[in-house]
Order: structure tokens, then C-alpha cells, then sequence
């Protein structure tokens, strides 16, 4: 409610190509020893939106004190459903994590928040929120802004359709994307600018390692 209140949140939706993105997937878990930990797609999607933040930085803020922050660090909030409700613990420095160590701190900020170990650090200070419904089986959704910040990425499930290319029907996995922004700070040209630079890296998923 607050959120709704003290922001002017407009979301943008779209569908993408994720064909490239299952491939990469498949390649890293076959190459990982047994003892290895396994990206999942939120761990790939928090690398794809730390490169595409890059390129977009204003997207990677907060307002404080009614003064707009853009942040040199990204700090990357996580959407995490616990039975105490929804916990956003933050992923620090994300943006210089290899995709190995995103999957690593990944793994044990979700088990601190459902656990309820999170300490006060660990929930504070994020830049930009991911909250990731795909294993629900959500295609899409308009997340709640994650105040003070500016911008939340929703992504749902990735599933095998029919679509058509050059005239030809061919079966890709497709991905559905959404970006919840706050109008006063990022309008929609460059909240569908950043949309679809994240389309562009799952076309080519292989940049991101």
C-alpha cells in the first residue's frame, strides 16, 4: 500500500526469446562437477540484469530525502516467500559476481530469509529488486516497487511454444518479462530501452559468463 501511495509505479510487459538462455543453462550444468552448485534461472536473471543495468543506470537508484540516487554499486534485492511473508534480502556488489558465486550467495541469502537469520545488513541498502514467479507458474505479473528504490524486474516461466520465424514455425522457449518503474523518475522509453536490452542479452545469453 505504501508503495502505491508514495510512488507513481507504471509497469511495462513483454514476452522474449529465452531459447538461447536454456542452451547456456544446459552447457554450465553439463560442464560442473557433481559437488558444484546449479544455476538456477533466477541466478542467470540476476547476472542479465546486473549487464543490462550497466547500460542503464538510471534504473539502478532510490530516492532519499526527495533527492533521486543513482548508485555506482548494484545491489540486487530478492523477492523470497517465506512463512512470515515476503522477505527481500539484498545480493551486494552483484554486478561483479561471476555467475558460480551469484548462485552461491544466492543459496544462502534465501536460506537466511526463509530460516529468519537475515540481519538487518542483509535486508537493507539494495538498488534494484528481482522477483522471479516463473516456478509458480506465473507468465506474468506487475510487482509492487520495493521503496526506495525505482525499478523492480518481474520475470515468469520459461515454457516451450510454437512461434514463428522468417515465416517458418519453429519451437523456442519463451519468456515472460515485466519492469515495474516509478513515473516520476523513469519513463516509459527508458523503462522499454532496458526491456528490451535484456531481450537482446538472452538472444545472446553466451555474454554473460
Amino acid at each position: 500500500m505504501n508503495s502505491h501511495l508514495g510512488t507513481a509505479p507504471v509497469s511495462y510487459l513483454c514476452e522474449a526469446d529465452a531459447t538461447e538462455l536454456v542452451h547456456l543453462r544446459e552447457q554450465i550444468l553439463a560442464d560442473l562437477p557433481e559437488s558444484a552448485e546449479r544455476p538456477t534461472y533466477s541466478d542467470l536473471f540476476i547476472r542479465i540484469a546486473c549487464v543490462a543495468l550497466e547500460k542503464y543506470p538510471d534504473l539502478n537508484a532510490t530516492i532519499e530525502n526527495g533527492e533521486v540516487l543513482l548508485h555506482a554499486g548494484v545491489h540486487i534485492s530478492l523477492a523470497v516467500d517465506t512463512d512470515r511473508g515476503l522477505i527481500v534480502p539484498v545480493m551486494r556488489d552483484a554486478h561483479r559476481l561471476p555467475i558460480q558465486q551469484i548462485t552461491q550467495k544466492r543459496k544462502q541469502l534465501v536460506k537466511r530469509a526463509i530460516t529468519g537469520k537475515c540481519t538487518p545488513d542483509e535486508l537493507s541498502g539494495g538498488t534494484f529488486t528481482i522477483s522471479n514467479l516463473g516456478m509458480m507458474g506465473i507468465d506474468f505479473f506487475t510487482p509492487i516497487i520495493n521503496q526506495p528504490q525505482v525499478a523492480i524486474l518481474a520475470v515468469g516461466r520459461i515454457r516451450q511454444v510454437p512461434a514463428v520465424i522468417n515465416g517458418v514455425v519453429h519451437m523456442r522457449h519463451m519468456v515472460g518479462l515485466g519492469i515495474t518503474c516509478d513515473h516520476r523518475v523513469i519513463d516509459g522509453a527508458p523503462a522499454a530501452r532496458f526491456l528490451n536490452e535484456i531481450q537482446k542479452i538472452l538472444v545472446n545469453s553466451k555474454s554473460i559468463v
